[in-house]
């Protein structure tokens, strides 16, 4: 009777059972495509995650050795850059070891519609300590200089009363 079953199977049959296990071969496929990416997203973020800490570290490491190297002056100078740096009232160092030493003074202070104004006392403001070598040979350098402001303003109205002509 089992051979008479097996024999009773259709072309219809068989191509419906061929079609079935096709089927089911794609659907097996799909899923593990599908589960394969996904576990692939994951490394891929996990290896981002990993490499961007990487990196925090190495930043973290580079500014610590940044922090610790000391703030000497290793430009190679031309002989003209090193002659003017020695002839320089102030050099480019000591503005870097002053520049917390400069302090605006006021003279007065108004209150003028809710806005305060300071009047700037001009000759206490903006000069640099330098050091004693160059305090002995009284060098001062000055930030702010009144005199020079008026000049360069009485030149600007000159050159606007020409354009004016």
């Amino acid at each position: 009777m089992l051979a008479n079953g097996v024999s009773h199977i259709t072309s219809h049959d068989f191509l419906l059972i061929i079609v079935t296990i096709t089927l089911i071969v794609i659907s097996v496929t799909m899923v593990y495509l599908a589960y394969s990416q996904k576990i692939n997203e994951k490394l891929e973020e996990k290896n981002k995650k990993k490499n961007a800490y990487n990196e925090m570290i190495e930043l973290k490491e580079l500014s610590k050795k940044l922090e610790n190297i000391s703030p000497t002056n290793n430009a190679n100078l031309t002989k003209y850059e090193e002659e003017q740096e020695e002839r320089a009232i102030i050099s480019y160092d000591e503005l870097l070891k002053n520049k917390n030493n400069v302090s605006i003074g006021y003279e007065s202070t108004e209150l003028k519609d809710d806005i305060e104004v300071k009047k700037i006392d001009l000759d206490s403001t903006g000069e640099i300590e330098l050091d004693p070598i160059k305090r002995k040979n009284n060098s001062k350098v000055t930030l702010v200089s009144y005199e020079h402001e008026e000049e360069f303003l009485k030149s600007l109205k000159e050159l606007q009363y020409l354009l004016n002509k």
